[in-house]
């Protein structure tokens, strides 16, 4: 039962977590007024998360990797 009670929890505050505030803002800008200043802010932030995430695939990649060789010749 509290199971259930923590999934519909999640799943209750997943509406109000979408977006922070200036993100969501500057889609809303985008859709109503089509402006190149609001859309390039968005696409920035779009792309910041995406650097970040991938560095951190990098990073666990090249260590997964050291630690193979390291297996492997040790």
């Amino acid at each position: 039962m509290k199971t259930w009670l923590a999934i519909l929890a999640m799943l209750g505050a997943a509406t109000a977590a979408q977006a922070c505030p200036t993100c969501k803002e500057s889609v809303a800008l985008t859709d109503a007024a089509g402006g190149a200043a609001a859309s390039s802010l968005g696409t920035g932030f779009g792309w910041s998360i995406y650097f970040m995430l991938g560095g951190v695939i990098v990073v666990m990649g090249i260590m997964a990797r050291v630690l193979m060789r390291a297996i492997r010749q040790g």
